[in-house]
């Protein structure tokens, strides 16, 4: 029997081998593998496998698919009790507060985390040494990141390398050495790096090798901890630099048929994209041309020979910056939460871009084509350009912004929101060829109810015709057969304040009290004592400030409105009886209509039941200030429809509060399918 035996001894332990750059993949973890085995060997453990972590960083703490991995291995398997690693940074950079965490998850999963470099002891002692390699860890992290960051941007600075990490579609790279000569030339066909050895000869390029990329991992395969293929590029020596150069000729062909295509002849993306792909042009990676890539490449103003750099950024630490890299704040806990797997790239402010000229790459495009594409693309790179309305910021223009659908044939767009999903169902035009000829149907279609599939809801789309016949003329009814409509109405309007604007008035009284009130503010401060004169025209700048705040308060107090409550009330009353789908009013005029008396407009895509509210001006009230009558129950602007449908409308299978307009639901169930085929063929046509 031994006496001292080893405290480690009998522990079937996973090398756990990270390295955050495939570069070095060929040294670092078979280093790391062979200092771990001799260390757990000293120590009488039991090898199980090796678990490989490579490209894997250890600065992120949101996506650290290895540690989740490991555990998983654990419940599902249970065939090893400890961990190695070389050194406490090859589990993680993300400070104290993460390594402390993922060795707690570690220690609650039955699992032992060693290091074979460390010599941590145990205890309370252990745990403050590996609190404080945490913290330094990290620290160290950060201080790679700031020297990498300096780093490019003085390469950059010195034109050693170009803005693009990635080789732009059309292009090749090109190292030269310290004399200014070529190198190397590297040009990628696909996901294949041919290399050539330049010649200034004017001779056909030879070729000296090639790489191939590895496949790509699918996007939600899970982590098996095996070695990774590496691509095993062209390496950049120490004393080269690197630039971009014109490719070959039928790409360069292939990006003068993209943009005269799109800036010449008209055409758009999707157009532009089918015709590469009935050409048969390769994409950049080889695989079919997508419209995304296609926009990306049609507003990369590289093809003009501008590099901007400085424009996106996906630091975890600094940024790039010409005079030094400027720190950044990431919470990766928010990213956890969204389920990020990398930090998203963001656009950086326009003030910090650097547009950068680069004369030999300005002949990729035709001569034609050339003054459209440079006008399109420095509109959008413009540092005056207002922002797009899309991203919630006003734009200030002459005409104000409106819906690019306002005149459409679907009345209820914006309007109609789907019960299952509570998204808005949009108008959706299907054509159909029939015996009797071509014919066009029209139908609010919701994308979001494919996800109800699995609970048998197969009707996504609604038919528009009977849906707003239904719709309009419930409200057409409603509203012409309500006797005190015309005193509503008029009440309404008599109640409406009208607001002028005197904004050139109201600033120039303003800028004027600001003046007076520093000149009182300067003299009583600086001035010991005042003359007699000196006070009364201190005495009469302060009557003109009051003077001046009377009558800013005048501008800003409402006037009644100057409509005749009558005429108008007898014109609306008009248009509600004019209310039809098939009426000759203009789409904006009943669309506004529509949207100034209808809300919460939903529809149920099972029973293709309708509930919505109108909107009834209020009455007016026998107290002087027109002011709201609690006590008068018809006073609530908003009555629903589903208590004041026409008797008409009810049906025997309709007596709830909403509005049936057709029914498709299946009755057929047959063994093995949701629905028959019939029943799918009719919900189809639904």
């Amino acid at each position: 029997m031994r006496s001292n035996p080893k405290p480690n001894e009998g522990l079937f332990y996973i090398n756990t081998i990270r390295c955050s750059n495939l570069s070095q993949s060929d040294t670092s973890p078979d280093g790391q593998k062979a200092v771990n085995d001799a260390w757990s060997l000293s120590e009488g453990m039991v090898f199980v496998d090796d678990f490989f972590a490579e490209g894997v960083s250890g600065s992120q703490t949101f996506n650290r698919e290895d540690i989740e991995a490991l555990l998983s291995r654990k419940r599902e398997r249970n065939d090893f009790n400890a961990i190695v690693v070389f050194e406490l940074s090859r589990l993680t950079r993300g400070g104290t507060r993460h390594g402390l965490s993922v060795e707690d998850r570690l220690r609650k999963a039955g699992i032992r985390l060693l290091s074979s470099t460390d010599n941590i002891p145990d205890g309370p002692e252990g745990d403050l040494i590996k609190s404080v390699k945490h913290y330094a860890n990290q620290l160290q992290a950060r201080s790679i990141s700031l020297a990498a960051a300096r780093g490019l941007a003085q390469s950059l600075e010195k034109d050693q390398r170009p803005g693009a990490s990635r080789t732009p579609y059309g292009f090749d790279r090109l190292y030269r050495g310290p004399d200014g000569k070529p190198r190397m030339l590297t040009r990628w066909d696909g996901r294949t790096q041919i290399w050539f050895k330049p010649d200034g000869d004017g001779k056909p390029l030879e070729e000296v090798g090639r790489a191939h990329k590895p496949p790509r991992r699918e996007p939600n395969a899970k982590f098996d901890g095996k070695r990774r293929q590496r691509f095993r590029g062209y390496k950049k020596q120490e004393d080269e630099v690197s630039e971009l150069v014109l490719g070959s000729q039928d790409r360069q062909a292939a990006v003068a048929l993209m943009f005269t295509a799109y800036d010449l002849w008209g055409w758009g993306y999707d157009r532009v994209t089918r015709e590469l792909r009935d050409k048969g042009i390769p994409a950049p990676e080889g695989g079919r041309w997508t419209i995304g890539t296609v926009v990306k490449m049609l507003a990369n103003p590289i093809y003009l020979g501008i590099e901007v750099r400085h424009r996106y950024t996906n630091a975890l630490y600094h940024k790039l910056s010409p005079e030094q890299p400027i720190p950044v704040h990431i919470d990766q806990d928010q990213l956890a939460a969204e389920g990020r797997r990398q930090v998203p790239r963001v656009e950086r402010p326009r003030d910090e871009w650097k547009l950068v000229d680069k004369p030999s790459l300005k002949d990729m495009l035709p001569a034609s084509v050339r003054p459209l594409t440079m006008a399109r693309i420095l509109k959008k790179l413009d540092t005056d350009r207002p922002p797009h309305p899309r991203q919630g910021k006003s734009v200030e223009c002459d005409e104000p912004l409106r819906h690019k659908h306002t005149d459409s044939p679907f009345l209820l767009t914006r309007q109609l929101h789907s019960a299952q999903t509570g998204k808005p169902m949009r108008g959706d035009t299907v054509h159909k060829k029939l015996k009797s000829g071509p014919r066009q149907y029209r139908y609010y279609f919701d994308g979001s109810a494919a996800t109800f599939a699995e609970r048998g809801l197969l009707i996504r789309r609604v038919p528009a015709e009977p849906l707003e016949q239904a719709v309009v003329g419930v409200l057409r009814n409603l509203l012409v057969d309500l006797d005190d409509l015309d005193e509503r109405i008029a009440n309404a309007i008599s109640n409406v304040d009208q607001v002028t604007d005197h904004g050139q008035e109201r600033e120039a009284l303003q800028a004027e009290r600001s003046t007076l009130v520093a000149r009182l503010r300067d003299a009583y401060r600086l001035l010991g004592g005042i003359s007699d004169e000196l006070a009364d025209e201190l005495n009469r700048d302060s009557e003109r400030i009051q003077a001046i705040d009377r009558q800013l308060a005048s501008l800003e107090a409402p006037t009644k409105s100057s409509l005749d409550p009558t005429a108008t009330a007898n014109a609306v009353r008009e248009l509600i009886a004019s209310l039809n789908p098939d009426a000759d009013l203009p789409n904006a005029i009943m669309k506004q209509l529509i949207a100034a008396m209808l809300s919460d407009m939903t529809i149920d895509l099972e029973t293709f039941e309708v509930s919505f509210t109108v909107i009834i001006p209020p009455l007016a009230t026998e107290d002087d200030d027109n002011t709201a009558n609690e006590d008068i129950a018809d006073s609530n602007p908003a009555v629903r429809l589903a208590s004041r449908l026409p008797s008409p409308l009810r049906g025997e299978t309709n007596r709830s509060d909403s509005l049936r307009i057709a029914n498709y639901r299946c009755q057929h169930r047959l063994e093995g399918r949701r629905h028959c085929f019939t029943c799918r063929r009719t919900s189809k046509a639904a």
